[in-house]
């Protein structure tokens, strides 16, 4: 499941609770899998419940969002909630077409960059390269999506990631299969909810 899945589910099973409870107490593997084993720092952030029983699930992503940026502020080297904030920002780039939405996810991009070169992170240098990919793909510039998959994947073979290498490699398959479909959208002016989705 993905990170993303994980979020949503966790804020519907704590709305669902009459008297909800701090989520670290009830959903503790879920936080594991999201957002690492800095828990002290989301006993903190999650000191109310998660949101109100009574919001649509469209304020769960927002809250989730809101979360996650507390996340980063208090703690910059806190890469797995700058990473799922990008799959947040990027539904909500679906679902808006807000192209400060698209500077919002490089500016984050960045920052993982930043903190890959600073702790010396191969595997997050990769995983930055990979959604810089997906980013570049989105706005039609399929050579430059070629050129980032290309390096993430380098960069994981060169230091052993054989997972992320996989990952990356599937994902430059993927593209190669699908360049027709591609040059498609592109030559169309799709949507961007279409191009995102096609991304994913």
């Amino acid at each position: 499941m993905k990170s993303l899945d994980l979020i949503v589910q966790c804020s519907d099973e704590i709305n669902s609770q009459i008297d909800p409870v701090p989520i670290e107490q009830v959903y503790p593997h879920y936080l594991s899998i999201v957002f690492g084993s800095s828990l002290q720092l989301f006993d903190n952030i999650f000191s109310h419940h998660l949101v109100l029983k009574t919001k649509p699930r469209i304020s769960n992503l927002a809250k989730a969002q809101k979360l996650l940026k507390e996340v980063i502020e208090e703690d910059a080297g806190q890469k797995t909630a700058i990473i799922n904030l990008c799959d947040i920002l990027l539904v909500d780039l679906r679902n808006t077409n807000d192209m400060e939405i698209v500077d919002e996810i490089k500016d984050y991009i960045g920052r993982l960059l930043n903190i890959a070169e600073k702790t010396h992170s191969y595997s997050l240098q990769a995983e930055a390269y990979l959604l810089q990919a997906k980013m570049v793909l989105i706005s039609s510039d399929l050579e430059e999506a070629r050129r980032l998959l290309a390096k993430g994947q380098q960069i994981a073979e060169k230091f052993g990631l054989n997972r992320l290498a996989m990952s990356i490699s599937e994902e430059h398959d993927k593209l190669l299969n699908e360049l027709s479909v591609w040059e498609g959208l592109r030559e169309s002016n799709a949507s961007m909810g279409e191009r995102i989705e096609l991304a994913r």
